[in-house]
């Protein structure tokens, strides 16, 4: 949650509904959908998480993440919910397909290993926020066909924590 009012953001910032990541070490999970495509079909997204932790002997965890996105816009959708700024308009699109910017936020300290989307392995850029881990994806957009996360894909990212 976010104010203009900067008494209010400051109130904000001390408590969870500002929305501040984490700086101390341990397990963290988040995971950020953003609609890259301009569009209006986020309300038809359906998104589930999966986070197993398999704790080592020296206290540090394998940590596997699944997020499922599915796309469950219905056929018929009009013209202005379909369309996609990313993909020069309606007619670009007319199966309703998406196209998302995810975010996996992990905890501080800890280690990214692979990720895939429906079995392939893709390159994602890494970076740290406020010393928790940060990896938006970095696939490519093609403007043709399903866009990324489009038909419900899966990805299975380790992490160490």
């Amino acid at each position: 949650m976010w104010s203009r009012h900067r008494a209010e953001q400051r109130r904000l910032e001390t408590t969870p509904l500002g929305g501040a990541l984490p700086t101390a070490r341990g397990p963290y999970l988040g995971v950020v959908t953003q609609n890259a495509a301009a569009s209006k079909l986020d309300y038809w997204l359906r998104r589930a998480t999966d986070y197993r932790l398999a704790r080592r002997a020296d206290g540090s965890a394998d940590v596997t993440v699944t997020v499922r996105l599915r796309n469950a816009a219905p056929p018929g959708l009009p013209a202005y919910v379909r369309l996609r700024a990313d993909t020069g308009g309606v007619r670009n699109n007319p199966r309703a397909q998406n196209k998302l910017w995810v975010s996996i936020y992990t905890g501080v300290g800890s280690g990214f290993v692979s990720a895939r989307i429906d079995g392939k392995a893709i390159a994602l850029s890494n970076g740290v926020e406020r010393a928790t881990r940060s990896r938006p994806p970095t696939w490519p957009s093609t403007g043709a066909g399903p866009a990324p996360w489009s038909c419900g894909s899966g990805s299975r990212t380790p992490a160490r924590h």
